[in-house]
């Protein structure tokens, strides 16, 4: 398969740096599988990139999880009360198990950024993961060029 993309506009050049890092190690932790501990992750993100996430107790949990299982599919996507942020252990471990190659993250022109990837696969697990990363660091995004 072709690359594919996730284009993001950078408001600042450091956090887009400090995002980088955080995709570096991602791919090589792809690369060797070899994967570190949620520590080790959290290390990358300061409060307020962590902030981002939705870090629930287990009866939070337990309880989201009863009503997205009770509600009719249809109407599963479209209840707002049903909508949270990505939980951070979900954000990493779908970074682990999508079948795609993270190929690079690189600023394209002045303020405008790029997440480059290559599915292997169709479905390959989609672009969430990644894209609660580009929504953590404070970057909107632009488009999604992706199968």
């Amino acid at each position: 398969m072709s690359a594919a993309f996730i284009e993001f506009k950078v408001n600042s050049h450091g956090r887009f740096q400090r995002l980088r890092d955080v995709f570096v190690a991602l791919q090589q932790s792809k690369t060797s599988e070899e994967w570190q501990n949620e520590e080790y992750w959290l290390a990358y993100f300061n409060d307020e990139e962590r902030a981002t996430f939705w870090w629930p107790s287990e009866r939070e949990l337990m309880e989201w999880e009863q009503r997205w299982f009770s509600t009719p599919l249809p109407d599963r996507w479209s209840d707002p009360t049903l909508k949270k942020p990505w939980i951070f252990r979900s954000m990493i471990d779908a970074f682990k198990n999508s079948e795609c190659e993270l190929k690079d993250c690189r600023v394209v022109t002045g303020d405008i950024a790029r997440l480059e990837f290559v599915p292997y696969s169709h479905p390959y697990g989609g672009t969430g993961c990644m894209e609660a990363l580009i929504h953590a660091f404070g970057f909107s995004i632009l488009r999604t060029d992706a199968p």
